[in-house]
Order: structure tokens, then sequence, then C-alpha cells
């Protein structure tokens, strides 16, 4: 199997907004459910289920999250394998704004250094049972090498029933290197709910960069969340893990069009404090 440099770039590009969405994708305002369905709710009486949380946090309640993400690509002959840790804080400002920061963003391996921070906000403007929304990101250019990054999103958020949900949308990354260079991306998030504290997703969609079409690279990979609650007006702590391959299949690559030498790994925490 062979990857490409146009490829590998349209690979790495949409890593450099990743520590942004996940602290943002992981939602906590309760939706209304019906009188005797209702799901467990912990933390501040919102649901455990995953498909039921909506796209922003509810009004003044805090969300810590800790990520350690695990990469490995190959091209050619060349293969490394790299670990990292990241921690933020996303806040409910209101019940449809919630701003977020990671302040420790770190690569521990294969060498130990820390990396750009990133700061971000998402507004719901429609809520209901299928929600849309705005949201931009920002990171910062500290380590050496790196180029300053935007990230506009307009996430789309579908619920179907209280066994299933849809997270999509649009995705716009814009990179200020010496070169302008974009990337666009339709993240497709099908999440089926086990049980009340299990949710299991399939995590596809689509992706490019210079919105050339050469770079086109669909992802393939699956994620848990397994959400702990803590008694009335405690914390609500999530758990997650996620396995896949950021371009599974690359169409248009000129190489092979299923690619497996690139493979991400994430754990994943979240604390919730305060209540509804």
């Amino acid at each position: 199997m062979r990857i490409t440099r146009p490829l590998l770039s349209t690979l790495l590009a949409p890593l450099v907004l990743s520590g942004a969405a996940m602290a943002q994708d992981l939602p906590t305002e309760p939706t209304e459910q019906p009188s005797g369905n209702e799901h467990p709710s912990g933390g501040g009486g919102y649901p455990l289920a995953l498909v039921s949380r909506p796209m922003t946090l509810d009004a003044g309640l805090l969300q810590l999250n800790g990520v350690i993400p695990i990469g490995h690509a190959s091209l050619g002959l060349v293969s490394e394998t790299a670990i990292g840790l990241s921690a933020g804080v996303t806040y409910g400002v209101t019940d449809d704004l919630t701003v977020n920061a990671v302040v420790l963003p770190l690569q521990l391996s294969p060498s130990a250094s820390y990396g750009n921070p990133i700061v971000g906000a998402r507004y719901r403007f429609l809520p209901g049972s299928t929600e849309v929304g705005g949201q931009v990101s920002l990171i910062v250019p500290i380590r050496t090498g790196s180029d300053f990054t935007v990230g506009l999103g307009v996430p789309v958020r579908a619920e179907f029933s209280d066994a299933m949900s849809l997270d999509t949308g649009f995705n716009l990354g814009i990179v200020f290197a010496s070169t302008l260079v974009t990337t666009q991306s339709i993240p497709v998030n099908l999440h089926f709910q086990a049980t009340p504290e299990l949710a299991i997703s399939l995590d596809t969609g689509l992706g490019l960069s210079r919105l050339d079409f050469d770079t086109l690279g669909i992802p393939l990979g699956v994620s848990a969340l397994y959400a702990i609650a803590g008694g009335p007006n405690a914390p609500l702590v999530d758990l997650g893990a996620s396995f896949g391959f950021p371009i599974f299949l690359a169409p248009g690559s000129g190489g092979d069009v299923v690619v497996t030498e690139f493979w991400a790994l994430g754990l994943m925490v979240n604390f919730y404090l305060g209540t509804n």
C-alpha cells in the first residue's frame, strides 16, 4: 500500500483542529423526554445517554476534559508513532453558547514538547430534535514551525429516537502558512445507545484539501462512551475510547484506494461540574 504526499497532507490537516472539536462534541444539556421514558440523570440533571445530549452545554455547566491521542503514520520507509496529552475546559455561557479552551496541548513522544493552545466557541441557533449551530476555533502558533489556524463549522445534530442520533455538518480549516492552505470536511458520526450509560458510534465522513478531489479521503472508525453518574448535584464522568483510520478510503490519491498505514487511537475523560 502507498500513501502519496498530497494524501498525507489531507490526512494530517484535520488533526490540527481535533483538540477543539473533541472538547465540543460531547454536549450535555438535557432534552425533554416523554414521561415514563426519561434517561437516568446525574451531575446537573441532564441525561446520561449520549444520543439525548444536544450540541451545547447547559448554562453554568463546566466540563474539564482530558485526551490521550496516539497516532501512527507510515510514508515509504518512514514510520512513526506519536503520543500526546491534551487537557482543556469547556463552559456553558448560556444554554445556546458554549466556549472552550485547550490549555495543555502536550506531545509526549517521540519527543516531548508543548503544542499549540486552542480557543473556540459554539452557538446553537436552531434547537429541537434537529439542531443547527455555528462554531469557530483558533489555534495559536506557539510551537516552532506551526502556523495560525482558523476553524469554521456548521454543526448539525439530529436525534432520531432514544437509541440513535447523528452528528454531521460542514467544517472549514484555514491555515495561514506562507501559502494559504484550506481543508474541508463533512463528518458523519452515527451514535447508538446500547444502554442508558453506554453509547457506541460509527465515525466516517468526507475530507479533502484545497478543494482538490485528488486528495479526497473517507475516514472510518468506531468509538465508545460510558457515562458515570455521581448522584444528584454531583459531577458526571464520561470515559471514552476511539480507534480508526483518518483516511481509510482514498479514491483520488493515485495510490491504493484502501489506506491502513495511518491509524489513530484516543482515550478520553470528561468531568462535569455545576447544575442546570
